[in-house]
């Protein structure tokens, strides 16, 4: 850890004393969480920390931080400060500095902090959903003016509070959405909405469940009770996987754990003329307000121009030639299907083409094939994003797409049962798929993965000896996937002597050490301190 790292698990420790005494219950949340269950402490490259709670428990912190009154320590929101932006909490320590670039010309504290997301109980049904979350991001963008910049053409919501604002004032749009968005009571509805900025976060009630406690740089925090399935909410399928030094985020910030915010602050404001420098920024959000309208309908229709175009002549190529994906693929046949594709997974999953949800409208009988090579690879996530367009044409699913539906839930579920060490149930579910579905890849590496880790946990050679002979039936594609690598190894290491076994044991140490699978590099490092141990 480094010192504000260090500096932030102090103040971490003081919000779970502070909690533990009043009886609040709250989690560690986003980038905390996810340092916490994949790296056992802070995500190395982090400089903040989060943590959610309901509604109500916040409410219940408010009063408790207000009883401590801790020295030099402040907890800030839209209705403790003026002029404060976001719509989530912070609790801060005033004897330090920590001045984000989006916060230079704000005048609450800005000491070191930790993020306070709240999670409300939303409405149920899907038009309510969407309601509710084009109203939270319009008001999100009126509350900061500045920096968000997320408003789209057909979210009509941010004019409205500007009006509503310039006739009745800030308070009266806080009042109105405090009103229609936040007065949800907590028994009604089955999930939450985060509050944030410009997410749209819902976790079933259950996921966030009774907290769980990990461990994080040796002190016991609370997760969300079913914190795989968070996480997976929250960063998607692969959330298990460290991002390259180029994609780590960290923020555009000022921290300087020494001179107090007030201090530093008061050495910079006075050469800042702030009411000139906010009208600026107000003027510049208003044109890229309008600078986003006015491109984002063209925008849209320059690439559902450029989809169609692709469609059309992806039809007629199939025509001419007489051919079938769905019968090409029960062939085997996956070479030539790649082939006719062309560049159809660079332009569907194009950042932009998502951004604006534009389906690339290919038949489902060519979808299904475009869909089940990605299976083969192992891309059942981006299937499964490409899938989501599909399901917003409003169409039902051919009987192909189910089969792909189920598929990529089959395999989601197979992931859910080795975040919770249930082997059987994961070799169950690949070896029933596999009948079917020999080539998808993660079923063949479900299964060698379950039986290795069964031998391991039984200590049986015999068995041991199984799981390489139905690694050998498969290519190296399968074989060479980091699980297999590492499940094999590790029998190595239990059940090999010499040279064989001391090759296994290097192969792992290279994993735990080089591999991006952050859960691969936990488990071989529990394995190997086991085998150490014994």
């Amino acid at each position: 850890m480094n010192d504000v790292q260090l500096a932030l698990l102090d103040l971490l420790k003081e919000i779970d004393d502070i909690c533990r005494s009043h009886n609040i219950t709250y989690y560690i949340d986003g980038g905390t969480a996810l340092g916490a269950v994949r790296h056992r402490g802070f995500l190395p490259w982090d400089d903040d920390a989060d943590i959610m709670m309901t509604r109500s428990n916040y409410e219940a912190f408010k009063k408790a931080v207000a009883e401590v009154n801790h020295p030099g320590r402040a907890l800030e929101d839209l209705h403790t400060t003026p002029d404060y932006t976001m719509v989530y909490g912070r609790y801060c320590n005033t004897d330090t500095t920590c001045i984000l670039r989006t916060s230079m010309l704000d005048q609450f504290q800005s000491g070191l902090f930790i993020d306070i997301f709240i999670l409300d109980p939303i409405p149920d049904t899907p038009e309510s959903r969407k309601e509710y979350f084009e109203i939270l991001h319009a008001y999100c963008e009126y509350l900061n003016p500045f920096y968000y910049d997320e408003i789209i053409s057909t979210n009509q919501w941010y004019d409205r509070f500007c009006k509503m604002g310039a006739e009745k004032g800030r308070d009266a749009v806080i009042e109105y959405v405090e009103r229609h968005l936040f007065s949800y009571l907590d028994t009604e509805g089955m999930t939450y909405g985060f509050r944030y900025d410009n997410g749209k976060w819902i976790y079933p009630r259950d996921v966030v469940g009774t907290p769980r406690y990990v461990d994080v740089e040796g002190v016991m925090l609370p997760v969300a009770e079913k914190v795989e399935d968070y996480l997976r909410i929250h960063y998607g399928d692969h959330w298990n996987m460290i991002p390259p030094p180029a994609e780590e985020e960290t923020h555009n910030v000022v921290i300087d754990l020494q001179v107090p915010y007030r201090t530093f602050a008061d050495s910079y404001m006075p050469h800042i003329n702030r009411t000139k420098a906010i009208n600026t920024y107000k003027k510049l959000h208003a044109l890229r307000i309008v600078h986003r309208r006015a491109t984002t309908d063209v925008d849209t229709m320059n690439y559902r121009m450029a989809a169609e175009l692709y469609a059309r002549t992806l039809t007629q190529k199939l025509k001419q030639k007489k051919l079938s994906f769905p019968i090409m693929i029960s062939r085997g046949e996956y070479d030539q299907v790649r082939s006719l594709l062309g560049n159809y997974y660079d332009m569907q999953l194009h950042r932009w083409f998502m951004y604006y949800r534009v389906f690339v409208p290919v038949t489902d009988a060519q979808l299904y094939g475009a869909l089940y090579l990605m299976l083969i690879d192992g891309l059942y996530s981006k299937a499964d994003k490409i899938l989501n367009l599909r399901r917003e044409q409003g169409e039902p699913l051919s009987k192909e797409l189910v089969q792909i539906e189920n598929l990529i839930e089959d395999i989601r579920k197979c992931v859910r049962c080795f975040e919770v060490n249930d082997l059987a149930g994961a070799l169950h579910i690949c070896e029933q798929r596999l009948k079917g579905h020999p080539d998808v890849v993660n079923f063949a590496e479900g299964a060698i993965r379950a039986r290795a880790m069964m031998a391991l946990k039984d200590n049986v050679r015999a068995r041991a000896d199984e799981v390489y002979m139905l690694a050998g039936k498969y290519s190296m594609d399968v074989r060479d996937r980091s699980w297999v690598r590492a499940s094999l190894d590790m029998l190595k290491v239990r059940f090999c002597t010499g040279d064989e076994q001391e090759n296994a044991r290097c192969a792992l140490v290279q994993l735990m050490e080089n591999d991006s699978d952050g859960m691969l590099r936990l488990a071989v490092k529990d394995f190997l301190a086991a085998e150490n141990d014994q």
